[in-house]
């Protein structure tokens, strides 16, 4: 899906999440894409030109393409294995910072797939992004995620309080969130981390060698992380 959605939209759509840590080598495995689209066109029809692009892949079905206020949200199926995946596309006005360009070979060659550049979230942006999606949600592997980027790029502090002024934390209406508080809560998450939890949610996604103590891994890099939020003027 990754090399077809690149050949049909080049540098139009823009790949963030966790299959951009997967092209810089993060172990965590997952089957979604996530994706920006600077707005061109209306949902519906970009959602209609993703299913036809997907539909040329032997062997895959895709199941529910779904199009609102927040995005193109597009399922799919292999055929014979079953296995699902989902593609989200946030559809924006437009990115903080130019988008950068990445080989896909970290994916692509260990199944003697062809390599092709891939238009991806400028890391400081995506950075920025993966630290409100963390006080938004109450997923390890968000956790995770940040301490993977934290050593490869610094956040976008523009970025970061643009994002900050709307979170939705749960299922509360977006508000906005000064940087002291975000910076606060992001380490009472880190804190609250247990072994148990980082295994039921990980587990399958990285390898078993890793898991033991990775909690403290993760805390270590999200102190970091809160002491450079709290350093923002």
């Amino acid at each position: 899906m990754l090399t077809q959605l690149a050949d049909k939209f080049k540098n139009a759509l823009i790949l963030k999440g966790g299959v951009l840590l997967r092209l810089l080598n993060c172990p965590r495995s997952t089957q979604d894409l996530d994706y920006v689209w600077v707005r061109s066109k209306k949902r519906k029809l970009l959602g209609e030109e993703i299913q036809k692009a997907l539909e040329e892949i032997e062997g895959l079905e895709v199941t529910d393409v779904q199009a609102n206020s927040r995005g193109v949200f597009v399922e799919v199926q292999e055929r014979a294995g079953g296995q699902k995946a989902k593609i989200e596309v946030q559809v924006v006005a437009a990115t903080r910072l130019p988008s950068k360009p990445l080989s896909s070979a970290p994916l692509t060659q260990p199944y003697a797939l062809p390599t092709r550049i891939v238009a991806t979230m400028d890391l400081a942006e995506a950075f920025s992004h993966k630290i409100a999606e963390t006080l938004e949600r109450s997923l390890v592997r968000d956790l995770y995620d940040l301490a993977q980027l934290e050593p490869l790029s610094p956040f976008d502090p523009d970025a970061l309080k643009e994002r900050l002024s709307r979170l939705e934390i749960g299922r509360s209406k977006a508000r906005k969130v000064e940087i002291a508080e975000a910076a606060n809560r992001l380490v009472e998450k880190a804190e609250r981390l247990s072994r148990e939890k980082i295994e039921a949610e990980l587990s399958g996604q990285i390898p078993a060698d890793q898991l033991p103590g990775l909690d403290l891994l993760i805390r270590a890099a999200v102190s970091r992380i809160a002491r450079r939020m709290e350093s923002i003027k």
